[in-house]
């Protein structure tokens, strides 16, 4: 039970707008692991929702999971964090 208390003390969100859509990191101990990209229908749009996984070795993302192609959102967000893209890592342009 301390063990995942421990964990749960490590893990935050941090919320991003960007080009209409709000984007959600999951941070444990401060690295992204997963990522959420909606906006709602309220303003009489259609809805969106997207989420994955992040996986990195170092501050290279090497893997996501849950999309196709990641979110340039998501990417730019990554990016102006400092986190880089491993070779075949391609985020939607």
């Amino acid at each position: 039970m301390k063990d995942l208390l421990d964990a749960q003390q490590h893990r935050t969100t941090t919320d991003h707008e960007l080009n209409g859509f709000k984007i959600s990191l999951s941070r444990e101990h401060g690295k992204p692991y997963a990522f959420e990209k909606y906006r709602d229908n309220t303003t009489n749009t259609h809805g969106y929702y997207a989420e994955g996984g992040l996986v990195f070795e170092g501050n290279t993302l090497v893997d996501y999971d849950g999309v196709y192609i990641l979110p340039i959102e998501v990417a730019n967000i990554l990016e102006s964090e400092g986190y880089r893209f491993a070779q075949y890592v391609h985020p939607l342009e």
